[in-house]
């Protein structure tokens, strides 16, 4: 299975952007034998849209656009419950 990760907004540099990295590594060396294939990060702009609903579906529609034909999608929220 190939992986992409697609990400609204530039990752800043600092410990964020060092975490990514350091899971990316991971991915790519353990990944082939998972059967996991690393492919590439897509990061779309953000919405400048004055409310968050306008925002939300503005950078939605951007991901979607981004996404490849037959793609599998799972979305991740640091909110969200396992």
């Amino acid at each position: 299975m190939r992986i992409s990760l697609f990400a609204v907004g530039r990752l800043k540099t600092g410990p964020e952007k060092e975490l990514v990295a350091r899971y990316l590594d991971r991915l790519v060396k353990t990944g082939p034998a998972t059967g996991l294939e690393f492919m590439r990060v897509v990061e779309v702009a953000e919405s400048r849209a004055a409310n968050a609903e306008t925002r939300k579906r503005e950078e939605a529609a951007l991901l979607e656009k981004a996404l490849p034909e037959n793609a599998v999608l799972v979305l991740l929220d640091e909110r969200g419950k396992a």
